[in-house]
């Protein structure tokens, strides 16, 4: 024992380096939430169930639908809320909470108001961590002052959508899903004296009323939950011409134990799924499921001037595998560029253009996007590509790209991260500026055009994909390993003197004895 305590306290007299990570939330499917919270589900009122109450103002679920989906209606005026009252302790800032629901909006009273909301407080009469109002066209921002200031532009009339908050246990962090693509990530703090934790329905004047159809709203009680997917989409985002033809692959991330068929659907009559508008199934086995099936997608030409149209499609998920029906696959985005204007297209590598200094974590150093243009330049078009940053984050190469007239690309740029020795936070980035030089005016007007690139640091601290860099030893997260460290290890000491004890598992990662994926209530 005296020799553990001696290599211990020698290990410790060290400062280290960036090493592996772990990610902030767990998962948790929604199906497996836990509360002592009445779930609403679309088989019954929720107004019925003994924690919600619509006494004080007009109950928004005006129908049972027969189908396992609730009618919400909202007004312009007055309020019209489900709400669950103050009379036990369900919401704690300390533990944190997540919430749930799938619905789709039917209509909107007023375009920029929104149709419905949730509003979630604390225990304690304090925080109002997570309200945010659902529009036909997105998550607007609350400007009361008592919720989060997301703004996520989204057409939720399409179809049903799946949209997950968290809230981190300790620090108030908000985390938001939309179709299980993360959309919102920040610190929310915001105190409001309510005597209710929380309200489901229209609550202020930001919520101008409409009508949605709800199939659930679930909460867990017992922390920050990030969901689960039970399949991937790749790549996640496809930015094409008009009239032209791109493809994307759908596969299962673990074995069913029956067949699992994934519904997809453009929803739009200007598109095509492998070659027909009706919705697309795609039928995998308990013997192919790791198999990706390709999709094609078409975008018809016509010959209307227009706007790029963004398309989501959003799988559907069903099998007599519980763990797979109603299962999650995070949705698709097609941006189609109309190619009767001129316009200058970025395709990302697997959705996006991220590098990692060192190729920490065993993300990439190098990664590359394509350049190309959406009709021929009339004259010499010139693209000079420089990272505005000082000092400079990534290397470009090159750094200029020429299209004459009939030539419209693609053309490739690799982007290197700098391996420097400033600490930045987990999505830190770098906008690389394109500026156009021609004679055609048409690319001309265009002015500068920016591409994003994300960059994940290796210095201690830091973190990647929401993750933290720490040395295992460095238990206080101070980025040295001293006497500091020891005594917070001793507080865990006898959980770790049997090697088989499931509590021993501290989260080493596989062949990495010096880094340590840390868990949220470590971090």
């Amino acid at each position: 024992m005296m020799r553990r305590f001696s290599l211990l306290l020698m290990v410790m007299a060290v400062v280290f380096a960036a090493g592996s990570v772990h990610a902030e939330f767990a998962t948790r499917d929604s199906a497996n939430f836990v509360s002592t919270l009445d779930q609403i589900e679309g088989d019954v009122n929720p107004a019925t169930l003994g924690d919600w109450s619509a006494t004080s103002y007009g109950n928004p679920f005006t129908a049972v639908n027969g189908d396992g989906t609730l009618t919400m209606v909202t007004t312009d005026s007055g309020y019209e809320t489900i709400e669950h009252n103050a009379s036990n302790d369900d919401f704690d800032s300390a533990v944190g909470w997540t919430w749930e629901t799938r619905f789709r909006i039917d209509s909107a009273n007023t375009e920029n108001l929104g149709v419905w909301e949730i509003f979630v407080r604390d225990n304690d009469n304090g925080l109002a961590a997570t309200r945010i109002h659902f529009l036909s066209t997105g998550i607007d921002p609350d400007t009361s002052g008592h919720g989060v200031d997301a703004e996520i532009a989204a057409d939720l009339t399409d179809g049903f959508h799946v949209i997950r908050g968290a809230v981190e246990g300790g620090t108030n962090a908000t985390t938001i899903w939309l179709d299980g693509v993360k959309v919102y990530d920040a610190q929310v703090s915001s105190d409001y004296n309510a005597s209710e934790f929380s309200k489901i329905g229209r609550w202020g004047a930001q919520t101008g009323g409409g009508t949605a159809t709800i199939d659930y709203i679930r909460f867990d009680t017992t922390g920050a939950y990030a969901p689960v997917p039970v399949g991937t989409i790749t790549p996640d985002s496809i930015s094409m011409l008009e009239g032209a033809a791109s493809s994307f692959d759908v596969v299962l991330d673990f074995a069913p134990t029956a067949d699992v068929n994934v519904e997809l659907d453009a929803n739009d009559p200007n598109m095509t799924l492998n070659g027909t508008t009706e919705p697309v199934i795609l039928t995998f086995t308990t013997e192919d499921w790791d198999q990706p099936q390709m999709v094609t997608v078409e975008s018809l030409e016509d010959s209307t001037l227009e706007e790029t149209e963004t398309i989501t499609i959003v799988p559907v998920v069903s099998s007599a595998d519980s763990e797979f029906e109603g299962g999650l696959i995070p949705r698709l985005t097609v941006d189609v560029i109309d190619n009767d204007s001129q316009a200058i297209l970025v395709s990302h590598t697997d959705g996006d253009t991220a590098v990692a200094e060192g190729g920490v974590g065993g993300l990439p150093q190098t990664d590359s996007f394509d350049v190309s243009l959406s009709t021929s330049p009339t004259s010499d078009l010139v693209i000079d590509l420089f990272d505005p940053a000082d000092p400079n984050q990534v290397q470009v190469s090159p750094s200029q790209l020429v299209f004459v007239p009939g030539d419209i690309g693609p053309k490739t740029v690799t982007v290197t991260a700098v391996d420097d020795e400033i600490v930045e936070w987990a999505n830190g980035g770098s906008d690389i500026t394109m500026t156009i030089t021609t004679g055609d005016l048409g690319y001309a007007d265009l002015g500068n055009q920016n591409v994003t690139v994300v960059i994940y640091d290796n210095e201690c601290g830091a973190g990647i994909n929401e993750n933290y860099v720490y040395h295992r030893m460095d238990m206080n997260h101070d980025c040295q390993i001293d006497l500091a460290d020891f005594a917070k290890l001793a507080e865990t000491w006898l959980a770790c003197s049997l090697p088989n004890d499931p509590s021993c598992d501290l989260g080493y990662l596989p062949g990495d004895p010096d880094y340590v994926r840390r868990t949220p209530d470590q971090q």
